[in-house]
C-alpha cells in the first residue's frame, strides 16, 4: 500500500462526510433565514401599530 492509496482511501469518505456536514449546516442556515424573515415581518407589523398609536395619541 502506497501513501497515495492511503490518501485515496481516507480522502473519499472524508469528502463525503464533509459534504454531508456542509449540507446540514446549509439546511440550518436556510431554516434560520426563514425564521429571521418571519421575525422581521412581525417587527414591521409591530412598528406600524406603534406608529399608528403614536399618531392617535398626538391627535388627541
Amino acid at each position: 500500500m502506497t501513501i497515495q492509496d492511503i490518501i485515496s482511501i481516507l480522502g473519499i469518505p472524508t469528502i463525503v462526510v464533509a459534504l454531508i456536514y456542509i449540507g446540514k449546516k446549509l439546511q440550518v442556515l436556510n431554516t434560520l433565514a426563514t425564521d429571521l424573515k418571519s421575525v422581521r415581518n412581525r417587527f414591521i407589523v409591530i412598528e406600524a401599530r406603534v406608529n399608528e398609536l403614536d399618531e392617535i395619541k398626538k391627535a388627541q
